[in-house]
């Protein structure tokens, strides 16, 4: 099962350890929605994510699209920490 780096880490709040993770690998966003993502919030887009990650660690799917994956469901589940130095000032953009 070969792992990969995602191009920039993604950093999402566990609520299990109340820290912040930087998840920087495709093994380490399978291990986060397998074992500890909220059993609430493991929806469609979850099971998007969870699909990808599979299949990118299996070479079947592009990393940056297993990312991209695992980001839209860290963000539905409120767990995505957004990054506020790539957002635009108020009022712009």
């Amino acid at each position: 099962m070969p792992d990969a780096n995602f191009d920039i880490p993604v950093l999402i709040r566990s609520r299990r350890w109340n820290c912040d993770l930087k998840i920087a690998r495709v093994a380490q966003a399978a291990v986060e929605l397998s074992y500890r993502w909220p059993t609430d919030k493991r929806g469609p887009t979850y099971k998007r994510a969870i699909a990808s990650v599979a299949g990118a660690l299996a070479r079947r799917v592009d990393v940056g699209q297993a990312c991209s994956d695992f980001v839209e469901a860290a963000r539905e589940a409120g767990l995505l920490i957004e990054d506020d130095t790539k957002k635009p000032p108020q009022g712009e953009g």
